[in-house]
């Protein structure tokens, strides 16, 4: 029984110390998203400036659109980027 009441109090200590310095959760401010532009012929475009455009749907059948935003991104040598969702240009929703 001591050894709970231990185990109680330090838990109590640690959830204690953690509001006196302010650790607090925070709602992410987007989705991480890295993709590959490839040409229709399905080589890589490398070192490119592109105009990316991305779509949210609240239905499998793609007919209700509940978010759009439009964003630049550079591609690298193997015409890898990276972007974050919710980071762009809103178009559709927020």
């Amino acid at each position: 029984m001591n050894d709970l009441i231990k185990r109680t109090h330090v838990l109590i200590s640690v959830l204690v110390l953690a509001s006196q310095f302010g650790l607090h959760a925070q709602a992410p401010q987007g989705v991480n998203y890295q993709a590959i532009a490839r040409n229709p012929q399905g080589q890589e475009l490398t070192n490119t400036a592109l105009d990316v455009k991305y779509r949210l749907y609240s239905d499998a059948a793609l007919t209700i659109l509940v978010y759009e935003e439009n964003t630049s991104v550079n591609t690298n040598a193997f015409g890898l980027f990276t972007s974050v969702i919710g980071q762009g240009t809103p178009v559709v929703g927020n």
